[in-house]
């Protein structure tokens, strides 16, 4: 990792704290190790993300931070600007933090600079992940602040109660153990064929009952589950938390390389991730609990190949160590 000045966390206590974290669901929780490490150094502080909704709402939800911005509101516009004279608004905005830790991309150094003129004292810009290590230990090891063990980079993701009663009042009605799968991604190159998962649902009915959920970006996987004539529950327009409270209260999940498969294994839920074109040495979730398996070859071409029986074992080991 270049770019990362290892004195920068160093020194007295801050009152105030700035997190900027941008990218999706699974970035932020690859990010929630290095920020319980800053919370758990600096429990003085007050800490603030500005982070893309609703998944910056977990962080407040699992108590990493105080409160949380939206980092695409139109008031945010200024701080990725290459203009070298912000407005008195903007220079106004920073005064309120002594120190901001930005894992925003910033190769040009814009935010870093806007961050400065606009009043916050220092800032400590992260380097983005280059394939060298997992991208949890990465960001840990950018915090310069000593780790606790080797489970230092391993999210964890904590529900309050109000959260994990919606997420049971999601799955009422069904009796045993549920396994949420999740067919969807970001991407379409990184899906596992919509047709494997409900063949999957079928050789796990008799164990476990499962159950689909598809999000925002999931409407085509939608329209494939249900011209498919399955009869198995699927959840559809959920908000983010109640799926977490609905992953919490399920016995397993199985998902793509997705957001929702981190949130699963952050929660402490039996995992199995499903991967191709994206390399698990560095993007995989972690967990005591999480088995990942990539497809042969390694690409979106190699994931239609991946067969449901190796899946299907991969969840029955997890369930026999739980």
């Amino acid at each position: 990792m270049t770019g990362i000045r290892k004195d920068s966390l160093a020194g007295k206590a801050v009152p105030s704290i700035l997190v900027l974290r941008g990218g999706a669901l699974g970035d932020l929780v690859l990010t929630l190790p290095a920020m319980k490490l800053l919370r758990d150094s600096r429990p003085e502080a007050r800490v603030t993300l500005a982070g893309r909704m609703p998944a910056a709402a977990l962080a407040a939800e699992g108590g990493l931070v105080d409160s949380v911005i939206n980092l695409d509101g139109a008031d945010l516009v200024w701080l990725f600007s290459a203009d070298t004279d912000p407005s008195p608004v903007s220079r106004r905005w920073g005064s309120d933090f002594d120190l901001a830790v930005s894992f925003l991309p910033d190769a040009d150094g814009a935010v870093r600079r806007n961050l400065l003129r606009s009043g916050v004292r220092k800032v400590l810009s992260v380097p983005q992940p280059d394939g060298t290590m997992h991208a949890a230990d990465h960001f840990v090891a950018a915090m310069d602040l000593p780790a606790r063990g080797p489970q230092a980079a391993v999210p964890g993701l904590q529900l309050r109660e109000k959260t994990l009663r919606a997420g049971t009042e999601l799955l009422a009605g069904i009796a045993g153990p549920v396994c949420v799968l999740h067919p969807g991604s970001g991407s379409r190159k990184k899906n596992w064929p919509v047709g494997r998962f409900i063949e999957l649902a079928g050789r796990i009915e008799n164990e476990m009952v499962p159950v689909f959920t598809v999000g925002e970006a999931d409407e085509e996987v939608y329209g494939q589950l249900t011209t498919s004539g399955m009869s198995h529950r699927v959840t559809r327009g959920k908000s983010l938390l109640d799926v977490a409270g609905m992953l919490a209260a399920a016995g397993a999940c199985v998902g793509n390389d997705s957001g929702i498969s981190h949130l699963a294994a952050a929660l402490g839920v039996p995992t199995v991730a499903l991967f191709g074109p994206t390399d698990p040495a560095v993007w995989a979730p972690r967990g005591r609990r999480v088995r990942v398996l990539r497809s042969d070859p390694p690409t979106t071409e190699g994931l239609g190949y991946l067969a449901v029986d190796p899946v299907r074992r991969a969840l029955q080991d997890l369930m026999r160590l739980r």
